[in-house]
C-alpha cells in the first residue's frame, strides 16, 4: 500500500516515501509536497537547500 494518498504525489514520490517509512530511512528532498507528508508519516527529513 502507498501512503502517500491526500498530498497529492507522483507515484514515484510515493514510492520514495513507502521505502523510507519501510526501511526506516532518512528522507531527503527538495519537493515540499513529499516533504510535508514524509513529516507528517513521522519520517527523518533533511531539508535541502533551494
Amino acid at each position: 500500500m502507498i501512503r502517500g494518498v491526500g498530498f497529492e504525489l507522483s507515484v514515484y514520490d510515493a514510492a520514495c516515501l513507502e521505502v523510507a517509512l519501510r526501511r526506516s530511512l532518512p528522507l531527503a528532498t527538495l519537493d515540499r509536497r513529499l516533504f510535508a507528508a514524509a513529516e507528517s508519516r513521522g519520517v527523518a527529513t533533511v531539508r535541502l537547500p533551494g
